[in-house]
């Protein structure tokens, strides 16, 4: 494989065909110092001539040798930057995690400072790549390089390159943190606010470029949390005039992307780019030695060069458009935010009361029951009463007694006589040997004749069973607890509501008011794609305490999301 670096001194001559126009205008001594190493491609070659690419591993580099020139027009010799003044393109650089920023951005890297296969420059590593360009090693240039389902970029960095053909020409890439992170909703809540500081630092964008992988034709829970996000944070006044897409890992006949998907969730870009770059995902090891894995790693370096070329312009064909609209919506969100966390407590105030006044209206009911089985702790009994009545005949009676209804001889055969005082009454039956009257005790001088009897009635009286009073009293004074504490609850419910409509009304207004700037904005859909990611983490919690709180945060949002779309309908247009 020697035969790669035999090249070197026609690359000059290289730059001079590819970019004729423009380096007519230029000092040889304005390309950059780094632009100066091996190109090598075999694409025209293989192409023209492959019978003899597989003859001979000599010929082969020869041919590569060869073609060299052929090649680098191919890829090279599109791009066109007119004039001498000084200018600066700030590019935003947006994608879900393991879309292939990393890779682009060294493939940049390659661009602007010359590197090839045989000496690859290197800015972010990668699982067989360390940093070559120590002037970009920084504390967030990587994460886990092992998982490409973690970010591999934490926090946003920006990379800075001079054009080679024009140096007055300065290219800032800003690389930000991957959305749809495992690590979760609060992740990409931490991911979004570094790429709006970072745009909003920018001061202006020249361009958002958001990359996407190319080979995913499902809209996955992943890739619809990862749309949303960036459709509810993008001013139109920046994605009508300066949107780019990349898809990754695939051309332009192989992508199974739903550019129709994308559109809709966020908008139609200017232009649409494809890129496969394979020189930073595979282990060198399996292309290096061999020429036919070698032919394809170039190929698609090639066209990866020719699509950053074909990037560049695009680039510089847009205006640039200042990042204020930013700020206005992180002032508009951060006000969103916190009146979800009010609101979201409300939602658990709420919850809590309305659970103690179930639980007052259960136990109502219970000591309802209760009380009406004790309510009958009175009885009613019907006695037998001897009282003293009108008759026909006579009987003795006592002047003392006759008032608590004796009567001394029922009937007395003696002669009527209704006065008392007097001895008469000494030979009725009634009075005994002692002369005293066996019925009241009392002596003859206080008897006398009434025409009465001893007579017979009936009387129902009203019986207290003390024992059912007190259980029905006791019941009694639970039941008027639990229906103050019932009122009480739903006193209570009906202020924490009010409260809580109040703050969806506010949600409402600052949401109408921030899609004046982002006509796409939904939280809603934002909401709903947080619940769906949240899912997909719950599911893989092993700790049963941590799933559980989990689907209580869950249930929490969906609650949410139901309250914001009844009020309004779930829209802000």
């Amino acid at each position: 494989m020697s035969n790669r670096n035999n090249f070197s001194d026609d690359y000059a001559l290289g730059l001079q065909e590819m970019f004729p126009t423009f380096l007519r205008t230029q000092n040889n001594n304005n390309r950059h110092d780094n632009f100066t190493h091996n190109y090598n491609s075999d694409y025209d070659k293989r192409n023209n001539n492959n019978n003899s690419y597989y003859d001979s591993r000599n010929d082969y580099g020869n041919d590569r040798n060869n073609s060299y020139q052929k090649s680098r027009k191919s890829t090279r010799n599109k791009i066109n930057l007119p004039g001498q003044e000084s200018r600066v393109f700030k590019i935003l650089l947006l994608g879900g995690t393991g879309t292939g920023k990393s890779t682009i951005i060294n493939t940049m890297t390659n661009y602007f400072l010359g590197g090839t296969l045989e000496n690859l420059k290197v800015v972010i590593p990668s699982k067989y790549y360390k940093v070559t360009e120590k002037k970009f090693v920084n504390e967030h240039s990587e994460a886990k390089l092992d998982d490409v389902t973690k970010s591999q970029t934490t926090k946003c960095y920006n990379y800075e390159f001079n054009h080679p053909d024009n140096p007055a020409y300065k290219f800032i890439f800003i690389d930000t943190p991957g959305l749809s992170d495992t690590n979760g909703v609060k992740q990409d809540d931490k991911n979004i606010k570094e790429i709006v500081d970072a745009a909003i630092s920018a001061g202006s964008l020249s361009a958002i470029v958001i990359i996407a992988n190319g080979t995913e034709a499902r809209v996955t829970p992943s890739i619809k949390n990862t749309l949303v996000r960036l459709s509810n944070n993008l001013p139109d006044v920046l994605v009508d005039h300066n949107l780019l897409l990349i898809l990754t890992k695939c051309a332009k006949s192989s992508a199974c992307f739903s550019e129709d998907a994308f559109e809709k969730e966020i908008a139609k870009p200017k232009k649409v780019f494809y890129m496969d770059n394979q020189a930073f995902c595979n282990d060198p090891q399996i292309w290096k030695d061999d020429e036919d894995e070698y032919h394809t790693v170039q190929f698609h370096w090639d066209k990866s060069i020719k699509t950053i070329n074909e990037l560049l312009m695009a680039v510089t064909q847009l205006s640039s458009t200042s990042t204020q609209a930013f700020e206005k919506m992180k002032t508009y969100r951060n006000s969103i935010k916190s009146e979800i966390v009010k609101v979201t407590q409300d939602i658990a105030n709420i919850q809590k009361v309305q659970d103690s006044l179930d639980a007052a209206q259960k136990a109502l009911q219970q000591t309802g029951d209760k009380k009406n089985s004790f309510a009958n702790y009175t009885t009613t009994e019907t006695i037998t009463l001897k009282s003293i009545v009108k008759a026909e005949r006579h009987s003795t009676v006592c002047m003392l007694h006759f008032k608590s209804d004796v009567i001394c001889h029922d009937g007395c055969g003696l002669e009527f006589n209704n006065s008392s005082g007097t001895d008469h009454f000494r030979y009725c039956s009634c009075m005994g040997s002692n002369g005293l009257c066996t019925k009241c005790g009392c002596g003859p001088s206080s008897h006398y004749h009434d025409n009465v009897k001893m007579g017979v009635k009936t009387q129902t009286i009203s019986k207290v069973l003390e024992d059912l009073k007190a259980q029905f009293e006791s019941a009694n004074q639970q039941y008027q607890k639990y229906s103050s504490d019932k009122n009480t609850y739903q006193s209570s419910l009906s202020n924490l509501q009010a409260t809580a409509d109040a703050k969806y009304g506010l949600i409402h207004k600052l949401c109408f008011d921030l899609s004046k700037i982002c006509s796409r904005f939904n939280f809603v859909d934002e909401l709903h794609a947080n619940i769906e990611s949240m899912r997909q983490d719950a599911r893989i919690l092993q700790n049963n305490n941590l799933r559980n709180n989990a689907e209580k945060e869950i249930q929490r949002l969906e609650k949410l999301v139901n309250d914001l779309s009844s009020k309004r309908g779930g829209t802000y247009n």
